[in-house]
């Protein structure tokens, strides 16, 4: 009994769930080591993993409606570009060849 009287206190009611800023808060605490450094690509990758299976569940109960989770990545994550140049020759196309005046089946 003391430990479920412990868990009641210290544990939000489902319905917490349901408030973005709830669960941006539990996302962050999840990517964040106890040092507060960032976590490990891997580990937050396991950790979301549990939270959704345990959102399938809570779904599966009817507790949830609908998994509050974001799908696939989230919209505050900075996008990757890059400046470098495809230098594949799949990459390549006559128009956009360094040299275009210069067939690419001429020799030295």
């Amino acid at each position: 009994m003391t430990i479920r009287r412990w868990v009641e206190r210290n544990s939000l009611p489902v319905s917490a769930w349901e408030e973005a800023e709830r669960v941006d808060k539990v996302l962050r605490a999840v990517d964040t080591r106890l040092d507060g450094k960032q976590a490990a690509a891997w580990s937050r990758k396991r950790h979301r993993r549990i939270l959704n299976v345990v959102m399938k569940h809570a779904i599966r109960r009817r507790v949830l409606q609908t998994n509050p989770l974001p799908k696939g990545k989230e919209s505050t994550a900075v996008a990757k570009t890059s400046n470098a140049v495809d230098s594949s020759p799949r990459g390549r196309s006559r128009r956009l060849s360094p040299r275009p005046a210069t067939p690419w089946t001429s020799g030295p």
